[in-house]
C-alpha cells in the first residue's frame, strides 16, 4: 500500500528539494536545493531524522493534500496556517497524519518559503545523487493536482515534539566577504555600496534577487571587457547599469558581469525569506571572520536536536486519548 500525500491543491511554485546536488558547477550545473536551510534542519530536528530527506517547499502559497497511511509531519519556515480537518496546529512542531485525513496549509504570513517534511522524507526520483527540483535545468517538475508525495521508509515513532525557531524574512545586514573583482569597483564605489541602503524587488525567484536603490549604478572600469568567469551562489552581480542582484542556488555557473562580493551562506536564508520591499545594508567580514560564522552556523544546525521540546497537551484537547494506557494492573476498591 502507497503511503504519502495525493495533491488536492497546490501553489504554482511548489517543489521538491533537498540540500541540493554538489560537484556539478564545473559541468555548468548549479546545486538547487532548499532556499531556506535552517529551516530544512529544524524539520529534521522535530521529526529526528536525517536532515538529507527530502521536503515539499513551498513558495508564497500552501496546498491541500489528501493522506493515505499513517504518517508523521511537520511544518517549518515561513508562517503558515495549518489545518488537518477542523483541527489546527502549529508551526515547527511534529503532528500524525492518519489515512483519510485532509491536510490545508495556508499561504505565508511573513516569508516566502514554508517546508513540508514527512517521517522518511519524499521519495522523489534521485538525478545525480539528489532529489532537489531544478526547473532551470529541466530536472524534475512543477507540482501539480493529482501528483503524489510518497513517503519514504520511516523507522522513527511519533513523538510530539517542537522547537521554538526566529523570524528570518525581516532583513538587516548582509554580511559579505571580496570577490575576485572587489577591487575593479575602486574604494569609493565600495564604500558607497557599504553605505547604501536596498530594497528587495519583485524581480526575484530561485535564480536571484534583485535589489534596488537611490542614486547611480555601482561600476568598474572597463566593465565590458571582464571575461567570463565560474559564479558561485551568493556572489553580488552587477548588471550593465549598474544595479544589483544575489545569485541564488539556481543561478548560472559562469558569467561576466562584474561581482563586488558574495553574500554569506547564512545571511542568504534571510534575502530568500524577505518579502519585496524589505531593506537590506551590506557589511564586508574578512575571511577568518567568515569562516568563524560559517562553522557557528554548523554548530547550531548540530545542536538543534537537542533543543526539541516535548508538546505538552492539555487532556481537554487530546482527542484520541482512549488510545492511551492511562491506567494498568490492578486497583483495590477500598
Amino acid at each position: 500500500m502507497r503511503c504519502g500525500l495525493e495533491i488536492l491543491n497546490i501553489g504554482p511554485a511548489a517543489t521538491v528539494q533537498d540540500l541540493g546536488r554538489q560537484g556539478y558547477l564545473a559541468h555548468g550545473l548549479s546545486a538547487s536545493g532548499v532556499s531556506d536551510r535552517d529551516a530544512l534542519y529544524e524539520g529534521a530536528a522535530i521529526l529526528q531524522q536525517d536532515v538529507n530527506n527530502a521536503v515539499l517547499e513551498m513558495s508564497m502559497m500552501g496546498g491541500s493534500f489528501r493522506v493515505h497511511g499513517q504518517v508523521r509531519a511537520a511544518v517549518t519556515g515561513a508562517r503558515m496556517s495549518i489545518k488537518v480537518g477542523q483541527k489546527s496546529q502549529p508551526m515547527n512542531t511534529s503532528f500524525l497524519l492518519h489515512d483519510g485525513d485532509i491536510l490545508e496549509i495556508g499561504g505565508c504570513e511573513d516569508g516566502i518559503f514554508g517546508y513540508l517534511h514527512l517521517g522518511g522524507g519524499i521519495q522523489a526520483p534521485q538525478v545525480l545523487g539528489s532529489r532537489a527540483t531544478h526547473l532551470f535545468a529541466s530536472i524534475g517538475a512543477k507540482l501539480e493536482v493529482g501528483h503524489w508525495l510518497e513517503r519514504g521508509e520511516d523507522p522513527v515513532a511519533f513523538a510530539a515534539l517542537q522547537l521554538e525557531t526566529e523570524r528570518r524574512g525581516a532583513g538587516g545586514k548582509l554580511r559579505f566577504v571580496r570577490s575576485f573583482q572587489t577591487d575593479l569597483f575602486g574604494e569609493h564605489n565600495l564604500q558607497r555600496f557599504l553605505s547604501t541602503k536596498f530594497s528587495k524587488t519583485q524581480r526575484s525567484n530561485r535564480m536571484g534577487v534583485g535589489l534596488q536603490f537611490e542614486g547611480e549604478g555601482f561600476q568598474t572600469e572597463n566593465q565590458l571587457h571582464i571575461l567570463s568567469e565560474v559564479i558561485t551562489v551568493g556572489d553580488v552581480q552587477m548588471t550593465g547599469d549598474g544595479q544589483p542582484f544575489i545569485l541564488m542556488q539556481e543561478c548560472q555557473s559562469t558569467g561576466g558581469y562584474p561581482r563586488i562580493g558574495t553574500v554569506l551562506a547564512p545571511d542568504l536564508v534571510k534575502v530568500a525569506q524577505a518579502p519585496t520591499g524589505t531593506i537590506f545594508q551590506f557589511s564586508l567580514v574578512d575571511f577568518e571572520e567568515a569562516a568563524q560564522i560559517l562553522r557557528a552556523r554548523q554548530g547550531a544546525w548540530r545542536a538543534l536536536p537537542q533543543k526539541t521540546q516535548y508538546v505538552t497537551r492539555k487532556l481537554e484537547n487530546i482527542d484520541n486519548l482512549l488510545e492511551y494506557n492511562l491506567v494498568d494492573g490492578v486497583i483495590s476498591a477500598t
